[in-house]
């Protein structure tokens, strides 16, 4: 995940070992890319796992920001070998062995994640275009600290194509394994909110690596990711109501997201409503999750938009289905949701809390629909359930235990930092309070899926 950049001067392998001492310390950058669930995740741990790694504070500058439709977070320790930014350096006491430490952390689908750290020859896979300014097929745009200017603590990046540079990327996060996708998609980039047209088609293994230790890659699944379903929650001028379900059972979710319901009369005669399909495009982990964990082979993805233009034609001639949207990412799915009459999806559990900030985030009008059970085992009713504890108890299947990839080849302190990320992710004690009541560690899981299509069992 890790890989030292070496500048100015040929250095010994003692200067690649953590062990070294700050006389032989080097610049470490370690760059996450791929699912989305792990944007929010490094946004709140990164600036705690660089003081895990022994950095004072007063040496961590953190970046938040989002650059032209990406989610682009950075980290930085500040040590004997410093950073250049926009007209100022940075430098200060380092790691514990005087390291300067980089952690970038950009989200796009979980596919891309794997792509990228497989480095595989594949022009089709350079997402980002990269290959043709490195050589590498490797590379994705990241967050260039080399624009970034400094505020206290707080790293800025203009808002401009500069904010952004290739960077190699050493973990390939992904919600599921890569031997787990099997989707097409084809529809606008952002469902009912256009974006242009955009197609993809991720089957293993033709348009996917084998990640396996024999082929050379080795994972961490440090924690567990939750999804939940998300519904239109009416107009605010009360022009159309809420989606009239709060609760849905595994049938109920197969048939819908499947495309086999078109009105909501199905499950309330008293509503004429039709039924809106937001779906994440092909690639994407959370998909591939529903596929697997919530679909489990007793009905098919849908795999081509139904705009609403077409669902008016066939109710032209008494033939009702419902409108169908592919979404690229987590953002466009909970707009799709939240902006859309009649409309159900889904994404992370705590992509926004309805009620709190998913109007204030720029979705729109959201209500949660709960799955398997209903607000009896819900937060602030008796009994008391966090997210967090349906999915360790065995309670909700619809999670992932997500996939941190990374090259055997990578240089044996590359390996070791690694091992530490991976280390300090699954300790409970470590998860950001903004996850504390909906992700796991892994080692506070009470059940485990062999697989990602596997039932939970208990541990």
């Amino acid at each position: 995940m890790l890989r030292n950049v070496i500048k100015g001067m040929a250095i010994g392998s003692a200067a690649l070992m953590l062990t070294a001492g700050a006389a032989n310390a080097d610049l470490i950058e370690v760059n996450l890319f791929g699912a989305s669930a792990q944007y929010s995740f490094w946004t709140n741990a990164a600036a705690d796992f660089l003081e895990d790694q022994g950095c004072a504070s007063g040496d961590i500058y953190t970046l938040d920001t989002e650059v032209q439709s990406r989610d682009t977070g950075a980290a930085v320790c500040a040590g004997n070998s410093a950073v250049a930014l926009n007209g100022t350096t940075l430098s200060g006491a380092g790691d514990t062995n005087g390291n300067t430490i980089i952690v970038r952390y950009t989200s796009k689908a979980s596919y891309d994640g794997i792509r990228a750290v497989s480095e595989s020859d594949n022009a089709d896979w350079d997402a980002d275009d990269c290959h043709t300014t490195t050589g590498n097929w490797g590379y994705r745009l990241q967050a260039n600290l080399g624009n970034a200017t400094v505020t206290g603590q707080e790293l800025t990046l203009p808002d401009t194509a500069a904010s952004l540079s290739c960077q190699d990327v050493h973990i390939g996060a992904s919600d599921v394994a890569s031997e787990t996708f099997g989707q097409t998609s084809s529809g606008q980039l952002e469902g009912p909110n256009g974006g242009g047209a955009f197609s993809n088609t991720v089957v293993y293994p033709d348009d996917l690596p084998s990640m396996q230790v024999s082929d050379g890659f080795q994972n961490i699944r440090p924690v567990v990711v939750p999804f939940g379903f998300f519904a239109n929650n009416g107009a605010t001028d009360g022009s159309y109501d809420a989606v009239p379900i709060d609760t849905m059972t595994r049938l109920q979710a197969v048939s819908l997201l499947s495309g086999q319901i078109a009105n909501w009369s199905d499950f309330d005669p008293s509503v004429d409503m039709r039924v809106v399909v937001c779906h994440r495009h092909a690639g994407s982990g959370t998909v591939a999750t529903l596929n697997a964990a919530v679909f489990r082979g007793d009905a098919s993805l849908p795999i081509s938009e139904v705009s609403k233009a077409v669902a008016d034609y066939y109710a032209l001639f008494g033939q009702m289905v419902p409108e169908i949207y592919f979404n690229e990412g987590s953002s466009d799915m909970m707009r799709c949701v939240g902006q859309t009459k009649g409309a159900i999806g889904y994404a992370d559990f705590d992509k926004c809390i309805p009620g709190t900030n998913c109007v204030t985030k720029g979705y729109g009008q959201i209500k949660r629909v709960y799955f398997p059970c209903g607000p009896d085992c819900r937060p602030n009713h008796s009994p008391f359930l966090t997210q967090k504890e349906l999915v360790q108890n065995g309670i909700d299947s619809f999670w992932s235990a997500q996939w941190l990839y990374y090259k055997t080849a990578e240089p044996t302190a590359t390996k070791t930092l690694i091992t530490a990320l991976g280390t300090f992710a699954s300790n409970e004690v470590n998860l950001p309070s903004s996850k504390a009541d909906y992700w796991s560690s892994q080692n506070a899981m009470n059940y485990e899926k062999a697989n990602d299509f596997a039932l939970p069992k208990k541990k």
